[in-house]
């Protein structure tokens, strides 16, 4: 590269570069200073850094790594004592893949009902057990009163 061609960097890139007093003069400066190490009116940028940790302004900050969650625990041993892989898991029982990486990496701990009964049916536990690991018994109390009397009807008519 030029010493020209790095005179004429406005300095706007992750490596730095050089800014002058204006166009005009930088033109002319960088061609009577071709040889010069350092350019009258001109001073070295530094580089850019990005201002957050997580290697760019474009991406959104991510949480840093977790300790496991009782869920993602619960999901880990469940998916390994079936000999399960994660992706036959989600074929089988219709559930998000996505989703599911994400529980068992602790990125959520929040579910929808639906998917506390998708994942319980899949993994063979009672759903009162998930609502418990993610702190929502609310929503089995929910269920248990939308639905208690039909429950303990075909209950008591298996019996």
């Amino acid at each position: 590269m030029k010493n020209s061609e790095l005179l004429l960097n406005n300095g706007g890139s992750e490596r730095g570069g050089w800014e002058g007093v204006g166009d005009g003069q930088a033109q002319q400066n960088s061609q009577n200073s071709v040889n010069q190490s350092t350019p009258q009116n001109f001073r070295p940028v530094p580089p850019v850094t990005p201002s957050v940790s997580h290697g760019g302004p474009w991406r959104a900050p991510h949480k840093k790594v977790n300790e496991i969650t009782p869920l993602a625990q619960l999901v880990r041993e469940r998916l390994s004592e079936m000999g399960v892989r994660q992706s036959e898991f989600c074929r089988l029982y219709r559930f998000d893949q996505g989703l599911l990486s994400k529980i068992q990496n602790s990125v959520i701990t929040n579910l929808s009902l639906e998917s506390v009964l998708r994942l319980s049916v899949g993994l063979s536990v009672p759903p009162e057990k998930l609502l418990a690991l993610i702190d929502r018994m609310d929503l089995h109390d929910l269920v248990l009163q939308a639905y208690g009397k039909e429950l303990a009807q075909s209950a008591h008519a298996a019996r």
